[in-house]
């Protein structure tokens, strides 16, 4: 447990934090033999309010999760396949997945765990959505925690245009 607090509770602090809060938990581990349990019955229970604590602080722990990296809605009357290939700003392929969407289906795809490290929040990717192997858009953005991709196939306001990519922020 004390290794899991530790990775958990250091992300964003300086390296004397990372240093010091192992020994600060051992400190508080050392005193919890037999005798020491007869004194104090509910350390166990305040350990773990000092734990709770140092991590609701943090705000790794203390925010929602991020939004989705992006969602797709199928507006048609017809099932559609729709292939979304993600890079980051090295090219390097991050994902690619190849979705059927129903008849007014929403698929989403949630955004990985460095979205809620501060300092690692914000990435620049390409999205490249290709429909029915047909229709390709390339979309770049830099994705943050709080905003989405989002893929509308067959749009009532997407006129001519089969395929709509935009963004939102919340």
């Amino acid at each position: 447990m004390k290794d899991l607090v530790c990775r958990e509770v250091v992300v964003g602090r300086g390296s004397s934090y990372a240093e010091e809060l192992p020994a600060m938990i051992e400190n508080r581990l050392e005193g919890t033999g037999e005798e020491y349990e007869e004194k104090n019955p509910d350390w166990k229970h305040s350990f773990s309010d000092i734990v709770c604590g140092v991590l609701r602080s943090h705000s790794l722990f203390h925010c929602r999760p991020p939004t989705p990296l992006f969602t797709a809605r199928n507006h048609d009357t017809e099932v559609h396949e729709l292939r979304v290939e993600v890079f980051d700003s090295e090219n390097n392929s991050v994902l690619d997945e190849t979705y059927e969407l129903a008849p007014d289906e929403r698929i989403s795809h949630p955004k990985s765990f460095r979205f809620r490290v501060p300092g690692f929040e914000i990435m620049d990717y390409t999205f490249k959505f290709t429909l029915d192997g047909r229709i390709t858009e390339t979309y770049s953005t830099s994705v943050r925690p709080w905003n989405t991709v989002e893929v509308e196939l067959y749009a009532d306001y997407a006129e001519g245009r089969p395929l709509s990519v935009g963004e939102i922020t919340v």
